[in-house]
């Protein structure tokens, strides 16, 4: 009986190994078959001198998004799919060694995708090498080339793809380095705001910015600028988009071509391309940075650099003015410069909030609106006082209309005496000083939104997602807001989630320059005026402007 039961066991085994065997075999064969037979297609015209090498006008693949992270055994790119596309690709690897050793592997399985428009999806691959494979490649490759094929249709790319090779854990990471959105129907009259928009970026300490361009118009003063500021500003040039919209032609060239077939479908496309250039310019500069900033063109983190570094401060030093001059807050009040200002600010936020070493850090917004928009807000609230006597110990509401058409307000309210009291002297501070400057330096300069002395801070704006600086030892991948994926420096685990660190606003907060948001009801507290940026930013750059 013992024998007759050994006998069965070593029956089904036979049988598993056989299942396993042909099945492994009839893979292989599929996947040599579809290897040695190949469709053709035909590439445009664009193909050889454009961003992205394709599989027919179905797949796009970024030249530069693949990247391998040696030390973490970690390969990661993006790219665009047509909805129709069946994603049952294989990912053929040649890494060439160090010794001339090549060693070749064929993948497939390993896509997921994370978003689907009408016409598209961006998908997106995390893939680790076997034990085995990893113990012979580490820190030995020469270089790192991917053939894709489509098995549905026997597509293939024309070329290989060359993978970036880069290590995360670098022991001595310095500086900031900022990835912002990409500009579009950019043109020459918005010049000083785009030049003002870099200058505020190294005047804040960042070690160096990037964002793309698929559209700012072709003139010299443009070239100009991006040839004085070469050693500040990297900017990714995209000459031609994916046609994600119909098969007509291969490529359109520019957002404007989008936009006048279908101006929603534009703008999820630049969306889109927004997330393929944050991920490779967080990921292409994950090695040499401390931190990576991923914001909008509107947004910035002011180092606060004034004497006062609370808003509760900012609202303290308000109050207690007595019949305020230029002097009270042009003069009196100095900015505190250091070298990797940016850099030492982050450093030194991370004490205060007690944020973990390798955790990241999310700032909270704080909503900067057009001075002509706060001129409107001031005057309903003045208007407000003067129609009657006001009693602080009375709760107000103020309507602030600024858009009569289409009845869009600002309400108010002081709910507290302080609040009361506050209010009476910012309203001082506005008529006097404030507001007159910004009366006699408003035609000075086309800055449009950065014309902007005061911001909005706490729970009436908390609602609007803010932005996260990355720490570049534990983020990963990032999405518009947070990093999507992050990665354990002891086990190398890649794990789903937000370590990030909030900000109190009262210590830091995202200046994000506005033109117009719906808004909740705002207490006239969270109103500052934003000493730090008019002194330590907007007064310097404006007089150097000007000289």
């Amino acid at each position: 009986m013992e024998n007759k039961s050994k006998l069965f066991v070593f029956f089904v085994f036979i049988v598993i190994i056989s299942i396993f065997y042909f099945n492994f075999s009839l893979t292989n064969k599929q996947i040599k078959s579809v290897y040695e037979t190949e469709s053709e297609w035909n590439e445009d015209e664009n193909d050889r001198t454009c961003q992205w090498i394709s599989i027919d006008r179905d797949y796009f693949f970024k030249r530069s998004s693949t990247f391998f992270f040696n030390d973490a055994n970690l390969l990661t790119f993006t790219y665009f799919a047509k909805a129709k596309a069946s994603l049952n690709l294989v990912f053929i690897f040649y890494v060439h060694l160090k010794n001339k050793e090549i060693i070749t592997k064929n993948i497939s399985n390993i896509t997921r995708s994370i978003g689907k428009r009408k016409n598209f999806g961006l998908s997106y691959i995390f893939y680790r090498f076997d034990n085995k494979t990893y113990s012979r490649i580490k820190d030995k490759i020469e270089t790192f080339e991917i053939k894709i094929k489509d098995l549905s249709t026997k597509k293939a790319t024309k070329e290989l793809i060359q993978v970036r090779v880069k290590n995360i854990f670098q022991r001595n990471k310095k500086g900031v380095f900022l990835c912002s959105k990409c500009m579009y129907n950019t043109r020459v009259e918005d010049f000083d705001s785009v030049k003002w928009w870099i200058d505020m970026k190294q005047k804040a300490g960042y070690t160096k910015i990037s964002f793309c361009n698929n559209s700012i118009e072709n003139h010299e003063k443009y070239t100009q600028l991006f040839d004085e500021y070469k050693d500040f500003v990297q900017l990714e040039q995209f000459n031609c988009l994916p046609n994600l919209y119909d098969n007509s032609s291969k490529y359109f060239l520019s957002y404007s071509e989008f936009s006048k077939l279908d101006n929603g479908l534009a703008y999820h496309i630049f969306d889109s391309v927004f997330i393929f250039f944050m991920n490779e310019c967080y990921w292409a500069n994950i090695d040499k940075y401390k931190y990576v900033s991923v914001m909008d063109r509107d947004e910035i983190v002011f180092p606060r650099n004034l004497k006062f570094r609370k808003n509760s401060e900012i609202r303290e030093y308000v109050t207690a003015l007595n019949n305020p001059t230029v002097d009270s807050i042009f003069k009196d009040l100095n900015c505190q410069y250091e070298d990797n200002n940016m850099e030492k600010y982050l450093d030194s936020l991370a004490v205060q909030i007690g944020k973990k070493k390798n955790s990241s850090f999310y700032f909270k917004n704080g909503i900067k609106f057009p001075n002509e928009l706060f001129m409107t807000l001031f005057e309903s609230i003045e208007l407000y006082f003067n129609q009657s006597a006001r009693k602080k110990e009375e709760k107000h509401k103020i309507e602030a209309v600024y858009d009569k058409k289409n009845n869009k307000k600002f309400v108010i309210t002081i709910s507290s005496a302080n609040e009361f009291d506050y209010s009476l002297k910012l309203l001082e501070l506005h008529r006097k000083i404030i507001g007159p400057y910004y009366e006699e330096n408003k035609d000075k300069l086309l800055i449009d939104k950065y014309n902007s002395f005061y911001t909005i801070v706490g729970s009436s704006v908390h609602w609007v997602f803010g932005k996260t600086i990355h720490n570049t030892n534990r983020s990963l991948a990032t999405e518009i807001h947070f990093n999507t994926m992050q990665i354990d420096y002891s086990t190398l685990k890649i794990v789903r989630g937000r370590d990030v660190a909030a900000v109190n606003d009262n210590l830091g907060h995202l200046s994000h320059f506005k033109k117009g948001l719906r808004m909740k009801p705002i207490p006239i507290s969270q109103i500052l005026p934003d000493l730090n940026y008019i002194n330590c930013y907007y007064r310097p750059l404006i007089n150097k402007y000007l000289n």
